[in-house]
């Protein structure tokens, strides 16, 4: 369960990431 947690955690780290890359780079 712990590490189902972080990795949930981690995806949503990376996702959040690309996003505000993304969202960086649609604003550029």
């Amino acid at each position: 369960e712990a590490l189902q947690a972080a990795g949930g955690t981690h995806e949503l780290s990376f996702l959040m990431v690309v996003a505000t890359s993304t969202w960086g780079t649609n604003a550029t």
